[in-house]
């Protein structure tokens, strides 16, 4: 019998690698988890079992509570013992309880020695193979797909101190991790007591394919290298993750923050130096990628993008003070579809949208976008001419707000039909952080109702969108605002 879907890790700075770590609400008369403490609940030498294949575990010493089923007992030696980590499903006394597998397959087991309860020091229990520093576990992972891994925060939603510090000696990662699937679900890694803030070399999972995280702050190490890899891995290879709730701090370094198929409420930041670089903060890869509500600053490179050919969207995003590109497609060739709507750049050092050539304008939609103040273009095709680029752009590009571009709001292209130019900036206080449409004429006023769609044909009805990833509220309540960050 394998650990349950619905079994729950926990990881807390206090913790410990030989505590039980775990407990399973789905177990029948679960009671108490005793994993949200720093010390074991229970720690045994003399556990034994009567025979081979047995589910019945013993104590002389005992200790055994009902209050202690569903908790995970690590078993870490013992004559007879196969080590790992199982759950109680029944408590008959203080000395004897059963488990969910047998823990001593080959004959009958004597001076075991286990922990129940309290919560683990890091990931490193659940993990694989460790790299570049970090450990392997001692025993064999017991992750598997639908498990959630708790991380313990501080108490503190924008944590300033490292919880946890996960770089090992340079750029570590783990490897050969468990998977979620479609059966049993995703792996969750969430944050609670408000916000943990993990230290992470450049790559923390390595090449996993359906994990969810969410509620965490990482923060880059410096001077650890794997500048092209998220915390998951590499663009187009950190298979169906996502990512909700989230804030990185990339701390000086020109590197991608966050690869994944979706990323929803991300919000990423840089407290170290700010020299211009290449790399896309939030990198999609994927077919059906999607970034929607995540907020990128002054990143060293490019806020959003792709980086590999693929067919992503990003949705009522902000790119703001990037010192590249705020929207990107790096992509030379003509590419997969990509759609950027409802999205703000805002004062990057170089163009708000970036496309490097005809092709890979040919099949990007850019729509209901607010580019306003960037260095270089509000929107730009690096190569080719307007003609040519009009003419691929043709029922793609339209509905944009645009001005106070250094170079122009256009970079071999002309304005679409629906296009608004802005004469003055239509935010309340963008300096601040503040991307909700002012009223002034030429600015905010003119990116209100504005945008696609205005009418739906062959309809009574009437739509009232604005520009831009913020919708302005009428007074006295109404429509809602952007909610990323």
């Amino acid at each position: 019998m394998a650990i349950a879907a619905t079994a729950e890790w926990r990881i807390r700075a206090g913790g410990a690698a030989a505590n039980g770590g775990g407990y399973d609400p789905g177990i029948a008369g679960a009671a108490t988890d005793y994993t949200d403490q720093d010390a074991a609940q229970l720690s045994l030498s003399d556990l034994a079992t009567s025979g081979a294949g047995v589910t019945t575990l013993t104590s002389a010493t005992g200790g055994f509570t009902a209050a202690m089923i569903g908790n995970c007992i690590r078993i870490s030696a013992g004559t007879n013992f196969d080590v790992g980590y199982y759950f109680i499903t029944a408590h008959t006394n203080t000395n004897t309880v059963t488990v969910d597998r047998t823990p001593s397959a080959a004959g009958a087991g004597s001076a075991g020695v286990g922990k129940l309860g309290g919560a683990f020091a890091s990931f490193e229990n659940l993990a694989g193979v460790g790299n570049g520093g970090l450990s392997s576990p001692a025993i064999t992972s017991p992750l598997a797909a639908g498990h959630t891994v708790w991380v313990r925060g501080a108490g503190t939603d924008t944590p300033t101190v490292d919880d946890f510090n996960w770089t090992g000696t340079g750029a570590g990662y783990w490897s050969g991790n468990a998977n979620g699937n479609s059966t049993a679900g995703r792996i969750q890694v969430k944050g609670y007591n408000g916000r943990p803030q993990i230290l992470y070399g450049g790559v923390i999972w390595y090449q996993v394919i359906n994990y969810h995280i969410e509620n965490i702050k990482f923060k880059r190490g410096t001077n650890l290298g794997l500048v092209g890899y998220g915390i998951f891995d590499a663009p187009g290879v950190a298979k169906d993750n996502t990512a909700r709730n989230l804030r990185f701090d990339m701390n000086g370094i020109d590197a991608v923050a966050l690869a994944c198929v979706h990323a929803f409420d991300v919000f990423v930041d840089n407290t170290g130096v700010t020299t211009a670089g290449t790399k896309v903060a939030i990198d999609l890869g994927g077919y059906g990628a999607r970034a929607v509500g995540c907020f990128v600053k002054n990143v060293r490179g490019d806020g959003f993008g792709a980086s590999i050919n693929t067919i992503a969207s990003f949705e009522d995003c902000i790119a703001k003070d990037c010192k590249r590109h705020g929207f990107s497609s790096e992509v030379t060739t003509e590419s997969y579809k990509m759609s950027f709507r409802n999205c703000i750049a805002y004062g990057n050092g170089s163009s708000g949208f970036y496309f490097p050539t005809s092709a890979t304008a040919l099949n990007a939609h850019v729509q209901n976008c607010i580019a306003y103040n960037n260095g270089a273009y509000g929107i730009a095709v690096a190569a080719g001419s307007a003609a040519l680029n009009d003419r691929i752009a043709r029922g793609m590009w339209d509905y944009n707000f645009v001005g106070a571009n250094v170079s122009s709001n256009y970079q071999n292209q002309s304005a679409g039909a629906n296009d608004v130019a802005l004469s003055a900036d239509p935010f309340t206080d963008a300096a601040n952080d503040d991307f909700s449409l002012n009223n002034t004429a030429g600015g905010g006023a003119a990116c209100r109702a504005a945008a696609f769609p205005g009418a739906f044909r062959g309809s009574a009805t009437t739509a009232y969108k604005d520009g831009g990833a913020v919708q302005h509220q009428d007074a006295g309540g109404g429509s809602g605002g952007w909610w990323g960050g």
